[in-house]
């Protein structure tokens, strides 16, 4: 595991043993990087949970200096998760490409097969700790000068989310759901294709209280409360969005 020390954002990661995913550049992520790219270095950067983060510094044949964000997560389940991300954040960027970093491959370690990653686009973002780790790269200093620790301004960042929903509508299957699993932390979502928000929120809710079953066991005072908020709560809530037709998936 990386020295916690290492990390960009300050923040401890639980515990891990075995190999460390960011000792050298994996074959199969450096298949991925433009033809004639050098890599110059990999640390990690940022912290998770669940996965693994670093950031994978090159050099274009042209010498412009190119960052990608780099995410590794181990066994089955993180295969899911790596495939899940790159899938979504691809019909994403596809729509709406100012909005999210560029998502490049997905795929699995040749030296490490236990490893699963993501890569992307590096994504500035000005925090006076972050920046501080590069102020003596002096191609960073120059390209994003104009990096700021402010949050999104309201009014363009749900603009933009509005621009991404209208603009995917001519895409929609016109039901609810995704084509593969995606995962919220370490669990899998049930993106099953339903014709109702409805009857998607149910079964995502389904699919998060059985996990949570799973974990910690029977508790017959929660699974009286799920009964209720199956048959009551949520087509109480969300069915008057399907009967007034006031809600279209996208």
């Amino acid at each position: 595991m990386p020295d916690v020390k290492e990390c960009s954002d300050g923040y401890v990661p639980p515990p891990r043993t075995g190999p460390n995913p960011f000792e050298l550049v994996d074959p199969n992520v450096k298949a991925n990087l433009p033809e004639g790219s050098n890599v110059a270095n990999i640390f990690p950067h940022g912290s998770s949970f669940w996965t693994q983060t670093a950031q994978l510094r090159t050099t274009l044949p042209d010498g412009t200096p190119k960052f990608y964000f780099l995410k590794v997560a181990e066994g089955e389940n993180g295969r899911g998760m790596m495939r899940g991300e790159f899938e979504s954040m691809s019909l994403l960027y596809s729509i709406t490409p100012d909005f999210v970093p560029r998502p490049h491959a997905w795929g699995t370690y040749h030296g490490l097969p236990q490893f699963h990653f993501f890569l992307c686009d590096f994504q500035w973002v000005y925090h006076p700790i972050i920046r501080s780790c590069f102020d003596h790269i002096t191609e960073i200093n120059s390209i994003h000068s104009d990096m700021t620790e402010e949050l999104p301004e309201i009014e363009s960042f749900t603009s933009a989310v509005a621009r991404l929903h209208k603009a995917s509508l001519p895409l929609s299957p016109g039901k609810y759901g995704f084509a593969v699993p995606t995962h919220m932390g370490f669990t899998a979502q049930d993106n099953s294709w339903c014709d109702t928000w409805e009857e998607y929120f149910r079964q995502g809710m389904v699919r998060m209280l059985a996990r949570e079953q799973d974990v910690h066991g029977p508790w017959p005072e929660l699974d009286e409360l799920c009964e209720q908020l199956y048959d009551r709560v949520i087509p109480r809530l969300l069915r008057p969005l399907t009967v007034l037709k006031s809600i279209t998936p996208v």
